[in-house]
């Protein structure tokens, strides 16, 4: 978990980004954020990318404890799991009420088979916060609350700061809100 990635293709991009995103963290240099050493002589080229900035924000505490921006991206990618285990349980209480149902659901949801193809691409890992979104959207139109309105919200920024093509299907299920 402290040095080895799950594949040798993205995986190492995704640590390379998250290492750059702590960096910035620290330095407070958000002036050169968009100025990765990447796509010469593209000055800006971290635009062309996935950022994985919501990644680097919720996994911050990890790597400040450990410094291995490898241990953050494999503790985001367990953490993926239990998060995306728990929305779905969530999302299927919501919709059926019944535990046991929601319970195996939910594991469903966190071990299926788009999950574990995709474990090298933390992006696509990272859909735990649109099952969430949904969550709070439905929390909200049952219950309207203002912390469902700011829980969307954050949910949505994840999304976005994650991956903007996830943030393309993130939108499908609130457009007609």
């Amino acid at each position: 978990m402290w040095d080895h990635v799950a594949n040798q293709d993205d995986a190492l991009y995704t640590a390379w980004a998250l290492q750059h995103n702590y960096e910035v963290f620290e330095t407070r240099a958000w002036s050169e954020y968009w100025r990765a050493p990447m796509l010469h002589p593209y000055p800006y080229s971290l635009a062309l990318a996935d950022i994985h900035l919501g990644t680097a924000i919720w996994t911050w505490p990890m790597y400040w404890i450990t410094r291995s921006a490898v241990f953050a991206q494999n503790f985001a990618i367990f953490g993926s799991f239990i998060l995306s285990g728990m929305a779905c349980t969530w999302l299927a209480m919501q919709g059926t009420g019944r535990r046991w149902l929601a319970l195996a659901l939910g594991i469903a949801g966190m071990i299926s088979p788009y999950r574990l193809a995709h474990i090298g691409h933390l992006q696509l890992l990272m859909t735990q916060w649109i099952v969430l979104s949904v969550c709070c959207l439905l929390e909200c139109s049952r219950r309207p609350h203002w912390g469902y309105v700011l829980a969307f919200g954050t949910c949505s920024v994840m999304t976005l700061t994650i991956c903007l093509s996830l943030c393309c299907w993130a939108r499908i299920p609130s457009s007609g809100c």
